[in-house]
């Protein structure tokens, strides 16, 4: 079963997939995962992971964050117990390895509240401590206008430093149009953009190289053809972001005028761009280092025009 809650303003009608609706990510955030947004009554911009039943999937779900805390799972043995903010206490499956995205976890999930108005929710989560490591996380939605503001609050409430990322994978396209020519997406600060062409694979293999469907110009790819079998995966680490006044990526298409675009009021710790026929996900991650006691926030909005 699937629970909902949907936001609206003048503009914006969001689609939020609650806590607990199954099947449920062992991997994802439950918390403000936004399934679709409709602008206008007329356009729609979020895509589910997989959209084939044979594939594996995670289950992700339109804007939809992972918090990255996989090397922690190297201090445990099989049996034992390793944090997994957004999803819960994971036991783990091999000796000291870090937790793997594709491999089955028991899981106690972290229980999660929240309240909602018209156009905004908030989500809390509040961990027992592992391995030293506990957090309280409180994430807030609201709408204004055109725009999606998320702020995410973590609060080490545990005895150890936390050091780790969060990302949004964003599974996105406009209008249900599948990944074809006539999509641009900008991102003014990765310095890496022109190797894209060289990190298209065959979905069937991952490691066989595949023909480039895209062309790079500055710092905008171009869609020459569509992804039918293939994949692109490509990361930008920290030293390769452009040191820019701010941060933002935008999607577009050649035919009309709408788009999406996201911004952050951080410096981009590292950017993963993924994507296959159906979905453009640009990932852009924050980097989380909290003292216990200490506390840190930052925001993400998402901007939609027409």
């Amino acid at each position: 079963m699937v629970n909902r809650q949907v936001l609206k303003n003048k503009r914006l009608e969001v689609t939020i997939r609650l806590p607990g609706s199954q099947p449920e990510s062992e991997r994802f955030d439950s918390s403000c995962v936004v399934e679709q947004v409709l602008l206008d009554g007329k356009h729609t911009f979020c895509q589910p992971e997989q959209k084939i039943a044979s594939r594996v999937t995670c289950w992700g779900f339109g804007l939809n964050a992972e918090f990255d805390m996989n090397d922690v799972a190297r201090k445990a043995r099989k049996g034992e117990l390793f944090p997994k903010p957004g999803v819960g206490l994971m036991t783990q499956i091999e000796d000291n390895r870090p937790y793997d995205m594709w491999k089955h976890y028991e899981i106690a999930r972290y229980p999660k509240k929240w309240a909602c108005g018209p156009d905004w929710i908030e989500f809390t989560e509040e961990q027992p401590e592992c391995l030293g490591i506990s957090l309280k996380i409180i994430r807030r939605l609201s709408l204004r206008g055109n725009e999606i503001h998320l702020q995410t609050e973590i609060r080490n409430t545990g005895s150890v430093r936390a050091e780790f990322s969060e990302y949004q994978h964003n599974f996105v396209a406009i209008d249900d149009l599948p990944v074809q020519k006539g999509y641009r997406l900008e991102i003014p600060f990765d310095q890496t953009i022109d190797q894209l062409p060289e990190r298209f694979v065959l979905q069937s293999d991952y490691t066989a190289r595949a023909e480039s469907s895209v062309r790079v110009e500055g710092q905008t790819v171009i869609w020459t053809d569509g992804m039918d079998g293939k994949a692109y995966h490509k990361t930008t680490p920290a030293e390769k972001i452009a040191d820019l006044p701010s941060y933002s990526w935008r999607l577009f298409r050649d035919d009309c005028a709408v788009s999406i675009q996201e911004k952050m009021d951080f410096k981009p710790w590292r950017l993963v761009l993924w994507g296959i026929e159906h979905c453009i996900c640009p990932e852009v991650y924050c980097r989380i280092c909290v003292n216990p006691g200490e506390t840190q926030t930052y925001t993400r909005q998402w901007i939609f025009e027409s």
